[in-house]
């Protein structure tokens, strides 16, 4: 057992025992996928029938946030990457050989399958109608380029 106490401003507020030792049967799930997978599990105990999907519908993988440039260009900024996803499967259409990947906080996406994408709103809807494959059309704040990538999206 471990004692823990909350100080602030030199009073004791509150006390607590933890226990340190974790039991073999603890089978907390630790990943993504663990943690998809138990939450079906409950769903399916829950209501006596099978599971469905917790979402069926393509994802691009990654995070942002609408971005407003000064001269008033609005488009999505990448601010995290989720590992494994379409995200870091990017193909340029000529070669479609060497695999790119966004980049957090120097890419910016601009249009999705030719339609231009103004807040993250716009891109998650451009997104779920693509169905299973889309291009995009990225700034890359470093090169100061835009380039059109293709992806299957998952």
């Amino acid at each position: 057992m471990l004692r823990i106490a909350l100080v602030s401003g030199g009073m004791l507020i509150m006390t607590a025992c933890v226990s340190c030792v974790a039991r073999a049967e603890d089978r907390t799930p630790r990943t993504a996928a663990e943690w998809r997978a138990y939450l079906e599990e409950r769903k399916a105990s829950d209501s006596g029938r099978k599971a469905t999907p917790l979402t069926n519908r393509p994802t691009l993988g990654i995070y942002g946030r609408t971005y407003q440039a000064g001269n008033g260009y609005r488009s999505v900024q990448v601010t995290e990457v989720v590992q494994g996803s379409a995200a870091t499967r990017l193909l340029l259409p000529p070669d479609a050989v060497t695999t790119y990947r966004l980049v957090p906080y120097r890419d910016y996406i601009a249009a999705v399958n030719g339609e231009l994408v103004h807040s993250i709103e716009d891109l998650r809807r451009s997104i779920a109608a693509s169905g299973r494959h889309c291009t995009m059309k990225v700034y890359d704040s470093r090169t100061r380029l835009y380039r059109v990538y293709y992806t299957e999206l998952r």
